[in-house]
């Protein structure tokens, strides 16, 4: 099927306390057998780590607020980001 991957540019923490953050992240898919472009699905600073695909149209991923504080939200193939509720939070398992 399709692969799905982040890559990022990292800025410099501002201490030794914090962790270095993305500027800008992308979460880029590709489709088997891997010999098309990639299209990318998100280039922002939000991108925080990819858990995975809930379908075979879904990627779920940590993202950052504004605040800087850890969220979840899910982006599909059209590009298209749906942030979900802090409330709780999302695991992908196989």
């Amino acid at each position: 099927g399709k692969l799905a991957f982040m890559s990022a540019q990292l800025t410099e923490p501002a201490s030794e306390d914090e962790p270095p953050l993305p500027n800008p992240a992308y979460i880029t898919v590709i489709a088997a057998p891997y010999t098309e472009p990639a299209q990318t699905l998100i280039s922002n600073n939000s991108v925080g780590a990819l858990s995975g695909w809930l379908d075979e149209n879904q990627l779920i991923f940590g993202s950052l607020n504004e605040s800087g504080e850890a969220t979840t939200a899910v982006v599909n193939l059209a590009a298209e980001t749906t942030p979900l509720s802090s409330e709780f939070a999302v695991g992908v398992l196989r």
